[in-house]
C-alpha cells in the first residue's frame, strides 16, 4: 500500500528524534514529540513536509552523528542541513517549530515549480525559501513560528522600505532591518515576499526605489501565484548556490551566540562575535569567498586563540595586523573549498575558553 505523506513524515521524524538521542544521549520519546508537532503545526502544512520526502526532494543527512538534520536531496556535498530538534533551554528539547513551518511551504511551493521550471531553494544566501527563474529571483519566503512575529516584521521593513538603510547599519536583535537588507542586495531583489507562520500568510509586490528603499504592496494571492506569471520556458540555470549558507547553518547550530549580516563594500557578510568592547567580525566573507577577521577588534589574547585553532585545519591568521586574510598554501584561503563545520568548531572552541 502506498505510504501517505503524514505516514513519511512521521517515520522520517521517529528518525531525527533518535538520531538526536543518539548524538545528544538523551531519551526522547518519538512518539510524543510528533504528538506536540501535530498539535502546533496544522496537518495540512505537515503534509507538505511529508510530501517532499516522499518525492526525495528533502532527506536526512546520512553522518550517524547528524541524523536529526535535514537537507535538500540536491544541496551541494553531503551536509548543509538544519536541526529538527532543538534544546530550548529550560529543560525542554522540542522540535523546531519554524523549521517544519518553512519545509511546508518549501514542499508546497516546489511542487508548483517544478512544472514551470523553477528552483526552489532552502537557506539561499540566508534567506528562508527563494524561487529562481533562471537568473531572475520571483519569490523570497521568510518563515516565522507566530503570527505576531510575522506582523511585527512587515511593519518593521515596512518602515525601513519608507525612510532608507545603509547595508553597513548595526542590526543586531533587529529582524525587520535585517530582512530589509536581504531583499536589497543586487544580487538578491526579489520581485515578491512571502511572509509566513502559523496562522499567517501574506504576499507582497516588491517596489524598488532609490537610497535602498522600497514598498511592500499586499498581494492576496498565493504564495504560488508569481511563479506562473514568470515560468523558466528557456530551462536557463539559477545562480551558484552561496557557500555562505552552509557556514552560517553549521555556526548557528555550534555557536548561537554568533550573529550575521549582510557586509558592505567587498565583504558580503559578516559574522559577529560579542565581546566586552562590542561585536567583532570573527569571520568575514568577501563577494570572491575570501574569508578575513577583524584581528585588532578580538584583541591579542582571542586573536592568538582563534588563529591557533584554524591553524589545526592548515590556515594561517596573522594576528599582528588591524585585519588580516585567511591563507593557506600561501594564497588566500576561500570559502568556496572550506569545511564549515571545522570552521564554526573552531569559533565555539574560542567561545568555550
Amino acid at each position: 500500500m502506498k505510504q501517505s505523506a503524514l505516514e513519511k513524515l512521521k517515520k522520517e521524524f521517529h528518525r531525527w528524534v533518535n538520531g538526536y538521542n543518539h548524538a545528544k544521549e538523551t531519551d526522547l520519546d518519538p512518539d510524543q514529540l510528533f504528538g506536540m508537532l501535530n498539535d502546533r503545526i496544522p496537518e495540512d502544512r505537515l503534509r507538505h513536509v511529508g510530501a517532499a520526502l516522499l518525492n526525495g526532494w528533502l532527506e536526512t543527512e546520512k553522518d550517524p552523528m547528524r541524523e536529526y538534520f535535514v537537507r535538500e536531496s540536491d544541496r551541494p556535498d553531503e551536509r548543509g542541513g538544519q536541526v529538527t530538534i532543538t534544546n530550548y533551554g529550560g529543560g525542554l528539547i522540542a522540535p523546531w517549530w519554524e523549521l517544519f513551518v518553512q519545509l511546508a511551504d518549501y514542499g508546497w511551493i516546489r511542487s508548483v515549480a517544478e512544472r514551470n521550471g523553477q528552483e526552489v531553494r532552502l537557506e539561499d544566501r540566508l534567506m528562508d525559501i527563494t524561487v529562481n527563474s533562471g537568473d531572475q529571483l520571483i519569490l523570497y519566503i521568510e518563515n516565522k513560528e507566530k503570527a505576531s512575529s510575522a506582523v511585527n516584521l512587515v511593519k518593521g521593513m515596512r518602515d525601513y522600505g519608507d525612510r532608507g538603510f545603509n547595508l553597513d547599519d548595526p542590526d543586531r536583535n533587529n529582524d525587520s532591518l535585517r530582512k530589509s537588507k536581504y531583499i536589497v542586495k543586487d544580487d538578491a531583489r526579489p520581485m515578491f515576499l512571502g511572509i509566513s507562520a502559523i496562522g499567517y500568510k501574506q504576499l507582497f509586490k516588491v517596489e524598488y526605489s532609490d537610497g535602498n528603499r522600497f514598498q511592500l504592496i499586499d498581494d492576496d494571492r498565493a504564495f504560488s501565484a508569481p511563479l506562473s506569471e514568470y515560468p523558466n520556458l528557456h530551462r536557463k540555470s539559477a545562480p551558484d548556490r552561496s557557500p555562505v549558507d552552509p557556514l552560517a547553518s553549521e555556526i548557528e547550530t555550534l555557536c548561537p551566540e554568533i550573529w550575521i549580516s549582510v557586509g558592505s563594500g567587498k565583504t558580503e557578510f559578516n559574522f559577529y562575535l560579542p565581546t566586552s568592547k562590542g561585536d567583532v567580525i570573527i569571520i568575514g566573507v568577501y563577494d570572491t569567498g575570501e574569508l578575513w577577521t577583524d584581528v585588532s577588534g578580538l584583541g591579542p589574547e582571542l586573536a592568538v586563540s582563534f588563529s591557533n585553532e584554524v591553524s589545526k585545519f592548515g590556515i594561517t591568521l596573522e594576528t599582528q595586523k588591524q585585519w588580516s586574510f585567511w591563507k593557506k598554501g600561501g594564497s588566500n584561503y576561500n570559502l568556496n573549498t572550506a569545511d564549515p563545520i571545522a570552521i564554526a568548531s573552531a569559533v565555539r572552541s574560542v567561545l568555550d575558553q
